[in-house]
């Protein structure tokens, strides 16, 4: 309800707002969204599906010239949208910084635009929650449903094929770290064996081409080693990323590793 009521806080409102549930057994929608009836629209997917899909159901209910995603677990800062719209111009997409939550640290990058290159490293700009598009990109490109995970680096990568995405450097929205969220989705990853990892892979998989050799080598390790740091036995993670990407890779990913935590608990920004 939180995330909701960012929504309704902004200086620039939203013509519309849509609720997607994704077949959730936990509680009934329709009946939590009562209290907001006339203000959202309840959409219901037939079945549990990759977060893509709940995203593109939205889009092709959408009417208006831009669209802008939130993630339950997630805020907006009551100027998000009028700052963002407001510096975009006439870019197709833009990113923004944010802050984490709880620890009140940010990301900020200091760029104007994400070029197609720099995307090579994943998605370290920006989450879905910061993400506005002009409706008209969805003609061309949607969220790959068949994803699991990485659904939003491999949006990214399409839509920076056509031209640079704008980036705001500023925090204008709070990200909920998922360790502290302890959402589904990191539930669902820390479950993972090593040998079921594929479904970690598929992204990385789907660009190999445009990663080039090392770049996806070293996606993989790092794909294969996330959470690392909280797992009780982490040598068959360690393994597995040797035998997929190779040594040299896996330490790179291992050694990203410990300086983006190093970086995150003193509060320093990214930097390029």
């Amino acid at each position: 309800m939180v995330a909701l009521e960012s929504v309704f806080a902004q200086t620039l409102a939203p013509t519309e707002i849509f609720v997607v549930d994704d077949c959730s057994p936990k509680f009934d929608i329709f009946e939590l969204m009562r209290p907001y009836e006339g203000r959202v629209r309840v959409l219901r997917n037939a079945k549990n599906s990759a977060v893509g899909h709940s995203r593109n159901h939205a889009v092709r209910h959408a009417t208006g010239d831009y669209v802008a995603f939130l993630d339950d677990d997630d805020t907006w800062k009551p100027e998000k949208l009028e700052r963002q719209l407001a510096a975009m111009g006439d870019a197709e997409m833009s990113l923004c910084g944010f802050e984490r939550v709880p620890d009140g640290t940010t990301s900020i990058w200091p760029i104007t635009e994400v070029r197609l290159d720099m995307l090579k490293r994943g998605n370290p700009f920006c989450p879905p929650s910061g993400f506005v598009c002009k409706r008209s990109l969805f003609e061309k490109e949607q969220f790959d449903e068949a994803l699991r995970y990485g659904e939003d680096w491999d949006f990214l990568i399409r839509a920076a094929k056509y031209e640079p995405l704008h980036y705001s450097p500023e925090p204008l929205f709070n990200y909920q770290m998922p360790q502290q969220a302890g959402t589904s989705m990191v539930n669902e990853i820390k479950q993972l064996e090593p040998t079921k990892l594929q479904v970690r892979y598929d992204a990385t998989d789907k660009h190999r081409a445009f990663l080039g050799e090392y770049h996806y080598k070293l996606r993989i390790a790092t794909s294969t080693l996330a959470f690392i740091g909280s797992r009780q036995n982490r040598l068959p993670f360690i393994e597995q990323a040797i035998r997929k990407a190779g040594f040299v890779p896996t330490a790179h990913a291992l050694a990203n590793g410990v300086v983006r935590m190093v970086r995150q608990r003193l509060g320093a920004n990214p930097r390029m």
